[in-house]
């Protein structure tokens, strides 16, 4: 199996950022997501509403069982809440996927920048991407209410 990525993140209950971002993207460029989930949240395109932490052991345990089966070609880290959360994914990667690259750049550009695939035309800085469509879309009908801006968590 080629293309494994296992993905280390928040969930988000909205769909447009974490884990589900990143298994659309990871699918979408042909390549096969596996994810080990560090929270989840309530939230969609106004805000975070609520986080539900997971326990550091059980995020070593997801990582572990995920790398001792499947493997993985690259790994992915997204929300990692807490120091605990931090210290607990950087030791379990420095003990079991110590090779394995770790993607800092947003997924889509690394992903389309690897050796299988070529590089990828130059493109803007993440932060100069417009956001998606409803994004936007929320952020005008906020602005025309004269209401302020959401956290923008999808950027």
């Amino acid at each position: 199996m080629n293309g494994r990525v296992l993905i280390i993140a928040g969930s988000d209950s909205g769909g447009g950022a974490g884990i589900q971002a990143d298994i659309k993207t990871v699918t979408m460029l042909g390549g096969f997501a596996m994810t080990a989930v560090t929270a989840l949240t309530a939230q969609n395109t106004t805000g975070v509403f609520g986080v539900l932490p997971i326990p550091p052991d059980f995020i070593r345990q997801q990582i572990e069982v995920v790398l001792d089966d499947l493997g993985a070609d690259a790994l992915k880290t997204g929300m990692l809440h807490d120091t605990a959360v931090i210290e607990t994914v950087a030791a379990v990667i420095a003990e079991r996927a110590a090779g394995i690259p770790l993607v800092r750049a947003s997924l889509s550009e690394a992903l389309t920048r690897s050796p299988s695939r070529g590089a990828a035309p130059p493109g803007p800085p993440r932060q100069a991407r417009r956001p998606p469509a409803p994004i936007l879309r929320t952020r005008r009908a906020r602005a025309a209410r004269g209401s302020p801006p959401a956290l923008d968590l999808h950027r």
